[in-house]
């Protein structure tokens, strides 16, 4: 996976409200992105994702169109960035692929990147 902290070029010419957003990752596919996108937004960040919606094109398009865009906030670049990699270092240390743990409150399974129950929002700390 890559990771870009800039302004896209395009973005100049868009609105102030837009110009606010930098990209901080390309996800390889939508559920990667979104995946993503719930942590960020876990830490209070607001999130945009670009390009989900390409990907009836799989074949058709080149795999670096393929991939989804995730837009944060320029003030949050440097913790969205930090989070990020923390999460994908998890992955890397997980010896087994599909690693879980089950939630203290409700009970429900979360794959070990979750730092939270997908279900009711408990920490895994609790």
């Amino acid at each position: 996976m890559q990771i870009d902290c800039y302004v896209n070029a395009w973005s100049m010419n868009m609105s102030p409200e837009n110009r606010e957003f930098v990209r901080v990752y390309r996800a390889a596919n939508g559920t990667e992105a979104h995946l993503i996108k719930g942590m960020l937004e876990q830490h209070g960040m607001l999130v945009r994702i670009f390009g989900d919606g390409l990907s009836s094109g799989v074949g058709e398009l080149p795999v670096d169109v393929m991939q989804v865009e995730i837009q944060v906030k320029r003030g949050y670049r440097k913790l969205a960035r930090q989070l990020i990699l923390e999460y994908e270092s998890r992955g890397r240390e997980s010896d087994v692929e599909d690693a879980r743990w089950i939630c203290p409150k409700c009970k429900e399974e979360n794959p070990v990147a979750f730092d939270i129950c997908w279900n009711c929002r408990e920490s895994i700390g609790a």
